[in-house]
């Protein structure tokens, strides 16, 4: 529909039967019938040479739409990222502002069964992603989301040796800081604030591992009232996380990793009262150290 009042142009574009689908990829990211999108400006639909018309207003409202299959996603993870999104169904509501210079509004994302693997376990969850806009700049399709929260509720382990079932569990992620640029390559710049019920879930996915496993490391993983921050950059298929520290109780955890479609390059550190180990990670290739463990985690620094 198109109106026209003095000098202020109005189009809205309802679209119906939607399907979104990601290039290379038959499967639609999303897809429904809740999607209206409102253009305001100043008459001048072609703005003049040189010159950005600052009165352009984009209203998107997604009243509901369906995302039918959350494994979609997976293709914006490098290869040897650890963890697999392999299904789920989700639906999206939306409501979002953006001028050439500026960006406001939310997209939340929520799901009853979000499904993936990790290390060889499967993994199930309540998922609720609130994206904010805090600003940005469209007309470079670069996003400020700081505020955003991720948070997981009802989280399921299913493994050879062990499991965890708990509906009372949650953990929540917090974006400080994040910048998304929606370019090609698709880029994200975060600091995180992490805090967690317990890691009984993390603690089962460690006892399903075969090899040896240090007992301080099983007795230290299982602990309540978990916080902690991280960085993390994206770019591509490539994952980068320059520095992660996370504390509970009596244990203390850092960790440093790249993940690439060359390869992955890590190490973990692990502190339970005065016994601490770094765990270092190449590849599929992992090895304990009980020597000089901080002094080795601290001196590591994630490729370039």
């Amino acid at each position: 529909m198109l109106t026209r009042s003095g000098g202020q142009l109005d189009l809205r574009f309802r679209f119906l039967n939607l399907e979104l689908i990601h290039k290379g990829d038959t499967r639609p990211v999303v897809a429904g019938d809740g999607l209206l999108i409102k253009v305001s400006s100043n008459g001048q639909l072609l703005p003049k040479p040189g010159q950005q018309d600052e009165s352009t207003i984009v209203d998107v409202a997604i009243e509901q739409l369906g995302v039918p299959d959350l494994a979609v996603f997976q293709g914006y993870m490098p290869p040897g990222f650890p963890l697999s999104i392999t299904g789920g169904k989700a639906m999206l509501v939306a409501s979002l502002q953006l001028k050439p210079t500026d960006a406001s509004g939310y997209i939340r994302l929520e799901s009853g069964d979000a499904r993936a693997n990790l290390v060889d376990q499967d993994l199930r969850a309540d998922l609720t992603a609130d994206i904010r806009l805090a600003g940005g700049r469209p007309e470079d399709l670069k996003f400020d989301i700081r505020g955003s929260q991720i948070v997981l509720n009802n989280v399921r382990v299913s493994g050879e040796k062990d499991g965890f079932d708990d509906q009372a569990w949650a953990a929540t992620l917090n974006l400080l800081q994040a910048d998304l640029i929606l370019a090609d390559p698709l880029r994200v710049s975060a600091e995180v604030e992490l805090s967690a019920s317990d890691s009984r879930p993390i603690a089962a996915v460690f006892r399903n591992q075969e090899g040896w496993r240090p007992e301080f490391i099983a007795r230290a993983l299982t602990v309540e009232d978990i916080e902690g921050t991280a960085k993390l950059e994206m770019e591509g298929n490539r994952v980068v996380i320059p520095t992660s520290w996370i504390t509970s109780d009596n244990i203390e955890v850092g960790a440093k990793a790249v993940f690439s479609e060359s390869g992955n390059d890590g190490v973990v550190y692990l502190k339970y009262k005065k016994i601490d180990a770094v765990l270092k990670l190449k590849n599929s290739e992992k090895n304990i150290d009980l020597i000089r463990a901080r002094e080795k985690y601290d001196s590591y620094e994630t490729p370039h």
